[in-house]
């Protein structure tokens, strides 16, 4: 009987644990995005600005020009200073116009955000482990060996290897899913199969009935010996951040870890997030998509949109290793006692037959290369007949806004799927004045009626896609950690385009230029105003 009682009590406090966090979600998520968001601490800084301007002009009205001189004195430096930094123009424009109507504020607010002894520190970690994992990756001549049998897509495949060491895989397989609910099933049975490591690496994990079906599996397999591990953001994710829940994690034999708390005020690395979706079993699966773990992903329940669209991919061979140094670069930043790497990157990978390459690619602000960035660039430029893509957000630099027009004036099929409703409203209406951008030169844009879309991905002519979790803008392409899978010439390319095909006929309505004129003017007054600031948000 006490046996019982003891299992009936450890399932209480485990119930009464879980209602108590998702009693608190709520309250939790408004303070987060309230005490750290970018928008209050900057009204906050232009309050003491406009303070000290009023302090001078009522108290020392006399000595105002000390005021207005040393304000010039400091923008004046300021420009300087960011003219001869290496970053994109956008961004120094960005920075500029507040600087120079707010010096006191701007120059503040950059030193906070831009330059940080934390992301430095960061940065000087990641190097160290990723020379620490050097030793076990492959071979140049091996790669070259790859791309000679694939010239169609040597130069992106040399450009993966050199620039991030992501091998060009021919003997792995994809499969896509073009939605949370079909890819959920899966994902437990994948789970299911764990024998030896479950590797889970998500921006967000949320405390509820998906997770709750996820966390069923992974107790049981902790149980087992399995060697388990959750990684969320700190930012992403706001109760599983918690303290008293990591713990009651590690309480179940699971290690859990948050990368980049938040710290008020002092936390340093706020722009560097985690945006990640990894998830690696033991060298035989491996997942990267759009897909969070929480229920509005897998469509379950009463969630803000009536549908959630999003995208994933499971892979089978040797391009898991790719997925799995990702997750232990992330992983052991400010680990005291590092993994051995050689015991997971030296295991045998199953390979599979494909017909094309298979390359798990990431990208961080902390390697000097927009890696990112330049894969979907590769792609928009060798595009000769479609180009279709899909993004929550776009807010991009003149280098992709150009690729883009260029290849419409091409002749190329250049056509762009968002959201009709927003999840973030200024991102929305900024979004809304780089596609009238696009509309104004042929490129066709698509609205997703059914709900909202969060899925990212990029597709051209049936032969190479892409799909992860990069979003076609400036955060995901300069400041996140981000992953994603290339696949050239593999049967899952078919699949993406299936579901882009499926997404224009049932799914979509096409906005034309005319339309934007049609949009609220206040919504195009928010947009145009907070475009300078694009590259910040």
């Amino acid at each position: 009987m006490s046996a019982k009682k003891d299992f009936q009590k450890k399932e209480f406090v485990e119930q009464d644990l879980n209602r108590r966090i998702l009693r608190n979600e709520r309250s939790k998520r408004f303070a987060r995005q309230f005490f750290f968001s970018r928008t209050v601490l900057t009204l906050i800084a232009l309050a003491i600005q406009l303070g000290l301007l009023l302090f001078f002009l009522i108290n020392l009205s006399n000595r105002i020009e000390v005021y207005l001189s040393s304000s010039v004195f400091l923008s004046i430096g300021f420009m300087i200073y960011i003219a001869n930094n290496k970053s994109k123009n956008e961004y120094k424009i960005a920075w500029i116009a507040p600087v120079a109507i707010f010096p006191i504020v701007g120059i503040t607010c950059y030193f906070l955000y831009h330059i940080d002894s934390g992301a430095k520190k960061l940065k000087k970690q990641i190097k160290q482990i990723n020379a620490d994992m050097s030793v076990y990756l492959p071979k140049k001549e091996d790669a070259e060996k790859v791309l000679a049998r694939h010239p169609e897509f040597e130069n992106i495949g040399r450009y993966l290897f050199y620039a991030g060491h992501f091998f060009p895989n021919e003997e792995s397989s994809v499969k896509y899913y073009p939605c949370g609910e079909e890819f959920l099933p899966d994902f437990l049975k994948m789970l299911m199969s764990a024998k030896k490591f479950i590797f889970i690496e998500f921006f967000i994990i949320r405390v509820d009935e998906s997770w709750d079906k996820i966390l069923q599996v992974l107790k049981l397999k902790a149980k087992e010996g399995v060697d388990v591990r959750v990684m969320c953001d700190g930012v992403g994710t706001y109760m599983v951040s918690a303290r008293d829940y990591q713990r009651y994690l590690k309480s179940l034999g699971i290690k859990a870890k948050v990368f980049n708390r938040l710290i008020p005020i002092v936390s340093t690395p706020i722009n560097n997030r985690d945006h990640r979706k990894i998830v690696v079993v033991d060298g035989k699966y491996g997942f990267t998509g759009g897909l969070n773990l929480s229920n509005e992903y897998f469509n379950i329940g009463k969630n803000k949109f009536p549908y959630w669209k999003d995208t994933g991919a499971i892979i089978r061979g040797r391009a898991i290793f790719e997925l799995m140094l990702m997750f232990l670069e992330v992983w052991n930043i400010n680990e005291k006692n590092k993994d051995n790497y050689g015991d997971f990157l030296t295991l045998d990978m199953v390979p599979t037959q494909t017909d094309g390459l298979v390359i798990p690619y990431g990208d961080h602000a902390f390697n000097d290369e927009d890696i990112a960035e330049n894969v979907w660039l590769e792609i928009i430029s060798t595009a000769k007949k479609y180009l279709y893509i899909t993004s929550p957000y776009v807010i991009v630099d003149d280098q992709i806004l150009s690729a883009l027009i260029f290849a419409a004036k091409k002749g190329v099929d250049v056509r762009i799927v968002v959201p009709s409703k927003p999840d973030h409203v200024g991102a929305f209406c900024v979004g809304k004045t780089f596609l009238k951008n696009l509309l104004d030169d042929g490129v066709r844009v698509f609205l997703y009626k059914k709900g909202f879309t969060h899925a990212k991905g990029i597709i051209a002519d049936s032969r190479i896609a892409s799909v992860g979790s990069i979003n076609l803008d400036y955060r995901s392409f300069y400041a996140h950690f981000e992953s994603a899978v290339l696949m050239c010439k593999c049967a899952a390319v078919a699949d993406v385009k299936k579901d882009f095909d499926s997404m224009f006929e049932n799914d979509c309505v096409e906005m034309f230029a005319e339309d934007y004129k049609k949009l609220p003017v206040i919504q195009r007054f928010v947009g145009r105003i907070l475009r300078l600031f694009g590259p910040l948000m």
